[in-house]
């Protein structure tokens, strides 16, 4: 359910395009050009390097990656790291192996990364057992060497390799959760949020630890205000359902602002359902800008809520359904199953494309298979009454069938009423629709009551 998450120095790969134009305006520009902060910090670093310093050698480095001050350029980022290195600097070594490891400007070159950072990681700098951990992990190596690493980054002071170290734990072939806990605690203590947050986990479950919501809320704040998106989400989850607190949407809607702007997608999304129910919002915090920014920054539900804004042109967008189909499309493709059984519906009904129940049956059956349930009802009722496909009375009263166990009150009920009408099954058509009036469908419980006069 959880996955690994090893931090290295993000190093930028893209490339930036420095063209000139020659005008009568050139030493204008050129004296505006020699004021930017960027532009002057990086002369002085390359001054300072050509004179020697390789700790400036590394850092002017590091904005050849970023293209701040100076041209991007990875391929003069891997020489100035080169010559950091050579000279003795440390930080210059770091990162020309994790420029090594990643291949940014040329192919990887593993060996050549693992020899440095063995060597780092030998000199004392507890990043480089982190990242020679990592390495050694992703390449198939010995645990129980990964474990050591992990281990000894930790012991040196560096938080990811606590958290790597507690999320092995965690959920290795041999899980230690007391240990996993005490390591996170440790992450934690070092200033790494993710591991407050995951420590926070294991509070708020009992998981390898004894019961504790109250520390387990302490510690998500504590990971929000260190920038962990998800903690501050979670956060704004339990606020709004009134979970282990008083429910309080302003501090839900709080908290998911704060998710959003920390970057995470989920976070926007969940901040424009909130304001879904409003009438009013805060600039650039309509539903529809909210769930497009999510949407492309990877978040599918967000994709499936902007294409129901756009079907039905509220909260910020035109109604629009071609619009409204691509975004479910997009939603579906991304494994989303609200999206392709909405995508669905489209293909059913002819709306925003061409009608086609083909199509319409092979959506509901992909929702059906990420659990959607829906999607299962739908494609039921089109093998059920034939509608457009053939009629397979066998693998609608399934797809009723997995419905109904899904939470799907009226496809208990829909089931039920079909075969309390076959004297075989009555008896338990008649159980289904109870189930179906008892689980909140008064179609159902009209249904029931027709049926048996009571």
């Amino acid at each position: 359910m959880r996955r690994v998450t090893t931090i290295l120095l993000l190093l930028s790969t893209t490339l930036a395009a420095c063209a000139s134009t020659k005008h009568r305006h050139d030493d204008a520009a050129a004296r505006l050009h020699a004021a930017d902060p960027d532009v002057a910090a990086a002369r002085r670093l390359g001054a300072a390097c050509d004179g020697g310093d390789f700790s400036a050698c590394d850092a002017l480095a590091i904005r050849h990656l970023d293209g701040r001050g100076v041209p991007a350029s990875p391929a003069q980022a891997r020489k100035l790291l080169q010559r950091a290195c050579d000279g003795g600097d440390d930080d210059g070594c770091l990162h020309l192996a994790m420029l090594l490891e990643r291949g940014v400007d040329r192919p990887a070159d593993p060996d050549r990364a693992r020899h440095l950072y063995r060597r780092l990681c030998d000199g004392g700098n507890a990043t480089a057992c982190n990242n020679l951990a990592v390495l050694t992990t992703r390449e198939g190596g010995d645990e129980s060497t990964a474990m050591d690493l992990y281990q000894t980054g930790c012991d040196q002071g560096d938080a990811i390799a606590c958290f790597n170290l507690g999320f092995r734990h965690e959920g290795g072939s041999l899980p230690d959760k007391p240990t996993a806990a005490k390591n996170y605690a440790r992450a934690c203590e070092l200033g790494y949020a993710e591991g407050c947050y995951y420590l926070g986990l294991m509070y708020r479950y009992g998981d390898g630890v004894t019961r504790d919501r109250p520390r387990a809320l302490d510690l998500y704040e504590k990971a929000c205000s260190g920038g962990y998106g998800r903690a501050c989400d979670s956060l704004g989850t339990i606020y709004q359902n009134g979970s282990d607190v008083p429910a309080d949407l302003r501090r839900a809607t709080a908290y998911y602002r704060r998710a959003c702007q920390q970057g995470l997608p989920r976070g926007c999304t969940n901040l424009g359902i909130v304001h879904e129910q409003k009438t009013d919002f805060p600039d650039g915090e309509s539903p529809a800008a909210l769930y497009r920014r999510s949407c492309h920054t990877g978040d599918a539900k967000g994709c499936s809520r902007l294409g129901v804004l756009f079907l039905y042109g509220r909260s910020g967008a035109d109604k629009n359904p071609d619009k409204a189909a691509d975004m479910f499309r997009t939603a579906c493709a991304r494994g989303f199953g609200a999206g392709c059984a909405n995508l669905g519906v489209m293909y059913e009904d002819g709306m925003g494309v061409d009608k086609d129940a083909a199509r319409a049956a092979e959506n509901y059956g992909k929702a059906c298979r990420l659990q959607e349930y829906k999607g299962c009802h739908n494609l039921g009722v089109m093998q059920a009454e034939g509608k457009g496909i053939t009629a397979d009375p066998g693998a609608a009263a399934d797809n009723f069938m997995v419905a109904c166990e899904g939470g799907m009150a009226h496809s208990c009920s829909y089931l039920g009423a079909r075969w309390a009408k076959i004297p075989e099954k009555r008896k338990f058509g008649l159980e289904l629709l109870q189930r179906g009036c008892d689980e909140g469908d008064p179609w159902g419980c009209k249904r029931l009551a027709d049926l048996t006069g009571s």
